[in-house]
């Protein structure tokens, strides 16, 4: 479970790139980039917020 909530991103971005070759509206690829790096950012921020708690 935690590969997959960090490895969403790549994938949200592999379906988005695909389904764009079938001539998909830009907003729906927009859409699903922000979200794909919102939760990357998320991601890394949970990760610092976690080796700060153990003071690496």
């Amino acid at each position: 479970m935690p590969f997959l909530a960090f490895a969403a991103p790549l994938i949200i971005m592999r379906v988005t790139l695909r389904v764009r070759r079938d001539h998909r509206r830009f907003c729906t690829v927009m859409t699903s980039t922000i979200i794909a790096g919102i939760w990357s950012l998320m991601s890394g921020t949970m990760v610092v917020m976690a080796l700060e708690a153990l003071r690496f």
